[in-house]
């Protein structure tokens, strides 16, 4: 399926709103203060009951560019995102959280040389902060998803094409935030049109559509050490808020596993892998196991996995010194990591 338009601005920022009141004002100055004129701001709004619209109306009043999207009803951070996707009139999408910031008014300028290359991801460096306070990203030795890798604040591959961004992205070479990444409209949209049944979302919304956009892109640009984007965790975000919910945690990413299990048969690749779980081990055993904690325990979820794991001498060696086993695809077992890990 080939799309085409024709675009207004090169680039549009698509910013999801839900109850944002609190952070609207410096994240939008913060956006208008960019030297780069050809972008467009879409702010989605999921039914926010608090001030944040009017915030919004009130910066329209001056700034042409930015553009105010209502949900007619709470659709969850993954439908908001791909509204503000579909309306946008750019050539490349970014998405943006209420509550992040780009670190100078320079960042898309510099940036600007690649937005005109023609590549279908460009991905850049994020700092990360935790309640308005800077946290050191440090390098870790079991290359796993978790905030503390690495890989996921600076990108390691300075470019990549075809199949192997995909690998690359299965391997955690490539991180699963939206965050910190320029992506082509058209692959966006190829992308979501495959997740269209994720309603309601709210975790896991970024590995949902990112690994979607890295099977289908074509072409990855990465920039090492160039930090434009400053990603700001609270501790009543969705993601901060570590023992809450989380039964629509496991709600949420059983969904995501059975959208991506429906694309991957669609084009015809009934074996696959989503971060080294397999997955007809997931639905059978995965969910199983992250159901069984009660809510206050998602710590145990994170460290009690069923993981299938790749055939890779690195990966079997880092399992064995931490849990004792070899685990292979024909003795898949219950990997504990231990509690400091």
């Amino acid at each position: 399926m080939i799309f085409v338009f024709v675009f207004q601005y090169q680039i549009s920022l698509v910013l999801p709103i839900y109850n944002q009141e609190r952070y609207l004002n410096d994240t939008l100055s913060s956006l208008l203060q960019q030297t780069y004129t050809d972008f467009e701001i879409i702010c989605v709004d999921d039914k926010s009951t608090d001030d944040s619209v009017r915030i919004i109306r009130s910066f329209m009043e001056s700034a042409p560019n930015l553009v105010l999207i209502q949900n007619t009803e709470n659709m969850g951070t993954f439908k908001t995102r791909f509204n503000g996707v579909l309306a946008a009139r750019s050539k490349y999408i970014m998405q943006f959280d209420a509550d992040d910031q780009f670190t100078s008014p320079t960042v898309l300028d510099d940036l600007s040389k690649f937005i005109n290359s023609d590549v279908d991801i460009i991905h850049f460096s994020e700092y990360w902060f935790v309640n308005n306070q800077p946290v050191q990203i440090q390098e870790d030795k079991f290359a796993r998803a978790s905030i503390l890798n690495q890989n996921w604040a600076n990108p390691q591959i300075q470019f990549s094409h075809g199949k192997e961004i995909h690998n690359h992205f299965i391997y955690n070479r490539i991180s699963n935030l939206v965050h910190g990444k320029i992506i082509n409209k058209n692959v966006y949209l190829l992308a979501g049109g495959y997740m269209q049944n994720l309603k309601h979302i709210v975790y896991s919304d970024d590995y949902a559509i990112m690994y979607a956009i890295t099977y289908f892109a074509r072409s990855y640009q990465g920039i090492p050490d160039y930090f434009g984007y400053i990603y700001n965790l609270q501790n009543n975000s969705v993601v901060g808020n570590i023992s809450a919910k989380t039964s629509k945690y496991i709600q949420d990413n059983k969904a995501i596993f059975e959208e991506i299990h429906t694309l991957m048969h669609s084009q015809r690749r009934p074996d696959y892998v989503m971060h080294q779980i397999e997955y007809r081990e997931t639905t059978q055993f995965f969910m199983k196991q992250m159901s069984a904690y009660d809510i206050n325990s998602k710590f145990k979820i994170c460290r009690s996995i069923h993981l299938w794991f790749l055939e890779d001498k690195y990966y079997q060696e880092t399992v064995h010194d931490l849990c004792g086993i070899y685990p292979s695809w024909d003795n898949s077992q219950m990997v504990c990591l231990p509690d400091d890990y």
